[in-house]
């Protein structure tokens, strides 16, 4: 979800989603072999989350719109969570959810190669997607 432009560099969401109590949440993914810090990716989904602030009612309002849904309506708050392989942690220092306030996330049930996987084909035809806390 496109958020801004900064110089040439376009800011943009992996991925929004919300829970039962339509609380929005801001996930970040990235790929095993990044090299971002996980202080780099906590201030990124930080400033996301900052904007996010931003443009919230209107992305309620599409979300209305689009999906014939009048009476949506995002609670209070915003999740954050960094989803990655459980390769792409290892060995980098997790604060814990107390600390950051950010969810740190693996799959759950997923073998390690992401290259063109299909996540929900791999987790079943309900579209469900579990994942693992790595940093309670």
């Amino acid at each position: 979800m496109p958020l801004r432009k900064i110089g040439k560099r376009n800011e943009s969401i992996d991925l929004l989603g919300f829970d039962e109590n339509q609380k929005p949440y801001i996930i970040e993914l990235k790929k095993p072999t990044a090299n971002d810090s996980i202080d780099k990716i906590i201030d990124q989904i930080n400033s996301y989350a900052d904007c996010f602030d931003t443009i919230r009612d209107n992305v309620q309002r599409e979300v209305r719109e689009r999906y014939l849904w009048k009476a949506f309506q995002f609670s209070k708050g915003i999740g954050k969570i960094i989803l990655s392989s459980r390769s792409f942690f290892n060995g980098k220092q997790i604060k814990s959810f107390k600390e950051i306030g950010i969810y740190v996330c693996s799959f759950s049930g997923l073998k390690e190669n992401f290259n063109n996987i299909n996540i929900l084909g791999k987790c079943g035809s309900k579209g469900v997607v579990r994942l693992k806390i790595e940093n309670r």
